[in-house]
């Protein structure tokens, strides 16, 4: 065990990230796997149903941070590419759970109305004048003897 508090609560953390995590990763394995499969088969109706949830399970791994952006596009972009090879007309459906973004007129910021008397400026502090140095001692003459 780490002999440092901050160590030992980062273990805790990792391990707690590690447990959170490993089911999505073995998720994204297993849909691979299922990808090839289901694309080896050929069948059309079935890779039209699987190849969009496929798609929506990386992008949601890349939203949990299991994945990396460019990773998942790769892996998607892989299996599209076979897609593409059997199918050449299909196409993604278009995602229905989104709702489009609510038009928001622009408000008009409200004029402000100018202050009838502005505050006098400060005048600025009258410098004092600098303590002239003493002038620096001459060196002893030295002695001649």
């Amino acid at each position: 065990m780490a002999n440092i508090a901050s160590v030992a609560k980062r273990a805790r953390q990792a391990e707690k990230r590690r447990l959170r995590n490993a089911p999505l990763r073995a998720r994204m394995r297993s849909v691979k796997k299922q990808a090839a499969a289901v694309l080896a088969g050929g069948n059309v109706e079935e890779i039209r149903a699987f190849v969009p949830q496929a798609l929506r399970t990386f992008d949601k791994l890349v939203s949990k941070n299991i994945l990396r952006k460019q990773t998942a596009s790769r892996y998607k972009s892989r299996i599209m590419a076979k897609v593409n090879a059997i199918d050449p007309e299909f196409t993604l459906p278009k995602i229905t759970g989104a709702v489009a973004a609510p038009v928001v007129e622009e408000k008009k910021a409200p004029v402000k109305k100018a202050a009838a008397k502005k505050p006098a400026a400060k005048k600025p502090a009258a410098k004092k004048p600098a303590a002239k140095k003493a002038p620096a001692k001459k060196a002893a003459a030295k002695k001649e003897d």
